[in-house]
């Protein structure tokens, strides 16, 4: 897992100018018209800027991202609000059975190993919030879109990727736990890194305590999971890359060899939801504010999957 603090504090209204709560994600009124994710950031499959688009690349918005809790981050691009974070020494994975999405924040564990499988461990984890307004590539007002992204220390497999949307700000208890617990409408986006690269499904879910169980094939709008209900995937955009990428902008060395600072093919995730979109065709409701932010690695893209690092 990517350290919950560092993210928390460029997400956190209390400290930055631009709140990730109180702008990027207010809560809006029902939306009837989607954004594609794809008409406020780059998500294609690398972390290059693009001069000849409109929207930014993750080497905009991250900066050197070089710092453990919370790195410096380089220019908004457009975003109301962005962090990168790079990993920890020695890394902080999950640990026991309780420890997965279904279940509250206070079931959760932590601690510091180096036991996960390189595959699933994450070398860098972030995200960013932008408002956009349906059918225009311009960032103005309208929709509530979260990007998010990561890159890996070994590709020898998939690994399937996870990322949680916090109201509370969520940290991690020096005892091993986790301070904070999940709020209705919590949002919780899952996908893959796919092996040799290409177009992946990012799959949105919310937090409802209503949800006593899951059924079987749900719908978008019924419980996938205890405390899981589904919003679906109609909205977002999800891809890993394809080719190497050679990244001068913040530091990373591959597992198996190759140039420092190239991401092989299949070593980097990015993904974007309209939320607007989503929560309105789900009949969730309003798209509420958030305050922290959590990558993640786990066994499989189903709800109820274990939680790696």
């Amino acid at each position: 897992m990517r350290t919950i603090r560092g993210l928390v504090r460029y997400f956190n209204s209390k400290r930055i100018l631009m709140p990730f709560g109180a702008a990027a994600l207010l809560a809006t009124a029902t939306a009837a018209w989607a954004v594609a994710p794809t008409s406020v950031f780059e998500i294609d499959g690398d972390v290059l800027d693009d001069p000849t688009n409109t929207t930014a690349d993750w080497n905009t918005l991250n900066g050197d991202c070089s710092a453990p809790g919370g790195g410096s981050v380089g220019s908004a691009g457009g975003s109301n609000t962005r962090t990168c974070i790079a990993s920890e020494d020695p890394p902080r994975i999950f640990t026991q059975g309780g420890s997965k999405d279904p279940l509250d924040i206070s079931q959760w564990h932590w601690k510091p190993a180096d036991t996960v499988p390189d595959k699933d461990t994450i070398t860098h984890g972030y995200a960013a919030s932008y408002t956009a307004t349906p059918g225009a590539a311009a960032i103005s007002s309208g929709n509530k879109v979260v990007v998010m992204g990561g890159d890996r220390f070994a590709v020898n497999g998939d690994a399937n990727i996870g990322a949680w949307f916090f109201q509370q700000n969520v940290t991690l208890n020096s005892n091993g736990t986790f301070s904070g617990v999940h709020v209705n409408h919590d949002v919780f986006l899952v996908s893959a890194f796919v092996n040799g690269g290409g177009t992946a499904v990012l799959t949105a879910y919310e937090w409802d305590n209503s949800c006593l169980k899951g059924v079987k094939s749900p719908p978008p709008g019924q419980c996938a999971e205890t405390n899981l209900r589904l919003l679906g995937s109609s909205n977002t955009s999800a891809i890993t890359n394809s080719s190497p990428i050679s990244n001068e902008i913040w530091s990373y060395l591959a597992k198996f060899g190759g140039s420092t600072n190239t991401i092989p093919v299949g070593g980097f995730f990015e993904g974007g939801a309209d939320l607007t979109a989503l929560f309105a065709a789900s009949g969730a409701g309003d798209v509420p504010c958030f305050s922290s932010f959590m990558l993640e690695t786990r066994s499989s893209q189903e709800p109820s999957a274990v939680l790696k690092d």
